[in-house]
C-alpha cells in the first residue's frame, strides 16, 4: 500500500458507475459487537485466506492428541508454494505462476502453468477456476484439473485478477490494470468489475459459454482494489473509496473517506475489517455495511512502540469472537472486537499465514513449525518439521487434518496416535 497522494485524493471516477453518491465514512457514536459467529457445516478452504469473505475462518476445532505427519510429497521447489487449497476430495497447491492437483492421499494428478490471478475452488460445481497465462478465465474439472470452459470476460494479461465469485449463476470478477513493463513511464490506473450471467440453462460451445450476458460493467480511475464478498454483497476496496455491490451488478453504498485501501476481510455480518494507510500510518478499520466506523487502531511507525510498523499486507483474520489477528513482522497482533490490542506475542518465524477455529484457537505456519495460540496468546507448538521452513498458511481438511506446504514438500498432518 502507498501513501495517499495529496494531489489525487478526491473520488475515482467511474464509467457506467453509480448514480450512488459517496458517503462519507462516520465514526459510530456507539457499536455493539455482534454475538459469537457459529461454525458453517461443510466448509473448505477453496481460496486463499479460505472462504469468500478471506477471514481465515475453518469450520471445525483441532482435534486432541498427539500431531504428526500422516503423509508428505514432493512439489517443485522452482515454483515456491504461496497456498493450499481443499475441496472435496481433491487438493491445490498455488504457486507463482503454476499449480499442481493432488488427491487426498497426496498422489500428484496434474500440474500446469496459470496467469495473474489467485485459484478458486468450486467443490459444488466440481470446477476450480484461474486466469491462463494469456489472463483468461477459465473452469477445469476439479478431479483432473482438465478445461471444462473458459468464461467471456474482457481483458487479457494486462489485468491482475484479484477477486472473483460464483453465485448459481452469477460470476463475478474485480480486477486491476497490471505494471507490464517496470520501466514503463505509464502508471497503471484502473480497475474493472465485470458481472456475467452465464445462462439457465449454461450453454458450452467450443469450449466458451455461450449463453453468457453482461449485467454489470464498471470502471474506475484508480491504480488497485481488493475486495471479499458475503453471498451476494461484493465489497470492493479501493483508493478512497468502499464500495458495496449486489455481485458487481449494482452498487448499493459508496462509503468514501482520504486513504489508501488495502486487503479486506467480512464476518458474517458483513463487517469490513480492512487495512488502510493514511499519511505514512497503517491501520485497521472496522466499518458497518451502512459505513459507520467501529473503530480505527492505528499502529505507529515507531519501532519503540509495543506494535512493530511491518504489518503485512494481508485480510485480517477474523475469530468467531470477532477478534482481529494481524502479521507484524514475525509477531501477531490480536485485536479485540473494540479496537484495543489484546496481545502481542512472537509467532516462532516468519509468518506464512493463519487460520481460525470455532473454539477461538488461532493456527500459525511460522518458521518450520505449526503452532496453535489460545484465547490469551498462550502458543504451543503442534508440529515441527525440522528446519522446513513453511510457506503457506494452514488449510483443513475435513475432519481437522491440516494441510500445509514449504518449498519443496506438501505435509498432511493429524492428531491422535496412528492418524485418522
Amino acid at each position: 500500500m502507498n501513501d495517499v497522494d495529496e494531489q489525487t485524493q478526491a473520488s475515482a471516477s467511474h464509467a457506467g458507475a453509480p448514480d450512488v453518491p459517496g458517503t462519507p465514512i462516520r465514526t459510530a457514536a456507539r457499536s455493539s459487537t455482534p454475538g459469537k459467529a457459529q461454525p458453517t457445516p461443510g466448509g473448505e478452504c477453496v481460496r486463499p485466506y479460505v472462504n469468500d469473505q478471506l477471514n481465515s475462518r475453518v469450520p471445525e476445532r483441532l482435534a486432541a492428541g498427539d500431531w504428526h505427519v500422516r503423509w508428505q510429497t514432493a512439489i517443485d521447489p522452482g515454483f515456491p508454494a504461496n497456498f493450499v487449497l481443499q475441496g472435496g476430495d481433491r487438493i491445490v497447491v498455488q504457486s507463482s505462476g503454476r499449480w499442481q492437483l493432488f488427491d487426498l492421499n497426496g498422489q500428484s494428478l496434474r500440474i500446469d502453468n496459470f496467469g495473474p490471478s489467485d485459484i478458486v475452488l468450486d467443490p459444488t460445481n466440481k470446477l476450480l477456476y484461474l486466469a491462463d497465462k494469456f489472463g483468461v478465465m477459465e473452469a477445469r474439472r476439479l478431479s483432473d484439473g482438465g478445461l471444462s470452459y473458459s468464461l467471456p470476460f474482457s481483458g487479457g494479461i494486462e489485468w491482475q485478477r484479484v477477486f472473483y465469485a460464483r453465485r448459481g449463476r452469477d460470476f463475478v470478477v474485480v480486477s486491476y490494470e497490471r505494471e507490464l513493463q517496470s520501466h514503463s513511464p505509464a502508471i497503471p490506473n484502473a480497475v474493472t468489475i465485470e458481472a456475467q450471467d452465464l445462462g439457465d440453462p449454461m450453454q458450452i460451445r467450443n469450449e466458451t459459454v455461450a449463453s453468457a450476458h453482461r449485467n454489470g460493467d464498471f470502471f474506475f480511475a484508480t491504480p488497485r482494489a481488493f475486495a471479499a464478498s458475503l453471498g451476494p454483497g461484493l465489497v470492493v476496496a479501493m483508493r478512497n473509496e468502499f464500495l458495496v455491490t449486489e455481485m458487481g451488478r449494482k452498487v448499493r453504498v459508496r462509503m468514501t473517506d482520504t486513504f489508501d485501501a488495502g486487503p479486506v476481510s467480512l464476518d458474517e455480518t458483513a463487517r469490513i475489517y480492512a487495512l488502510a494507510s493514511r499519511n505514512g500510518r497503517f491501520s485497521l478499520w472496522c466499518l458497518t455495511p451502512r459505513g459507520d466506523r467501529a473503530f480505527a487502531q492505528e499502529f505507529p511507525p515507531d519501532a519503540r512502540n509495543p506494535v512493530p510498523p511491518a504489518i503485512k499486507p494481508v485480510p485480517p483474520a477474523i475469530g468467531y469472537d470477532h477478534r482481529a489477528f494481524l502479521i507484524a513482522g514475525q509477531n501477531i497482533v490480536c485485536v479485540g472486537p473494540d479496537g484495543k490490542i489484546l496481545w502481542q506475542n512472537p509467532a516462532g518465524g516468519a509468518v506464512a499465514g493463519m487460520i481460525v477455529t470455532p473454539d477461538d484457537e488461532l493456527i500459525v505456519s511460522a518458521g518450520s513449525s505449526l503452532a496453535a495460540f489460545d484465547v490469551h496468546g498462550a502458543r504451543r507448538v503442534l508440529s515441527d518439521f525440522k528446519g522446513d521452513m513453511l510457506r503457506t498458511p494452514p488449510a483443513m481438511v475435513k475432519g481437522g487434518d491440516l494441510l500445509v506446504a514449504s518449498a519443496s514438500k506438501l505435509y498432511r498432518v493429524s492428531a491422535g496416535p496412528g492418524g485418522r
